[in-house]
């Protein structure tokens, strides 16, 4: 988790997370981040990463409490052949999506890099 002094925005605290394989583990921890990011009272949030799971499971439903999921909704694992989405990024309501065109990379820097596909999206202060 990071606080960030962005000219001409709020104040910005991120986490970037990696939740774990077993359902019940990914539900505390997430648990545990939302306390964290609320604790930063008056801080617009956002929290990124490799979920482990879809818009059906537990860890998902909490973080679309308090936040929204901003980036596109498209597969992003596996890497060579992707078919879930468990990559996502939930800001919270003080920001809104920057319409911009798609993030271009070389696909062999793609496959190296990791087991899942890069999300992406710009966001600015409402």
């Amino acid at each position: 988790m990071a606080h960030l002094a962005v000219p001409g925005w709020p104040p910005l605290v991120v986490a970037s997370v990696h939740l774990g394989l077993r359902p019940s583990e990914r539900e505390e921890h997430t648990k545990v981040i939302l306390r964290s990011l609320a604790a930063a009272s008056g801080d617009v949030s956002i929290a990124a990463g490799d979920l482990n799971e879809g818009a059906d499971g537990p860890a998902y439903r909490r973080f679309v409490e308090p936040m929204r999921p901003v980036s596109p909704m498209v597969p992003t694992y596996p890497v060579w052949a992707p078919r879930a989405v468990l990559d996502v990024i939930f800001a919270s309501p003080e920001l809104r999506v920057v319409e911009s065109g798609p993030v271009v990379l070389p696909e062999d820097l793609v496959r190296r890099a990791s087991d899942h596909r890069p999300t992406w999206v710009d966001l600015t202060p409402v």
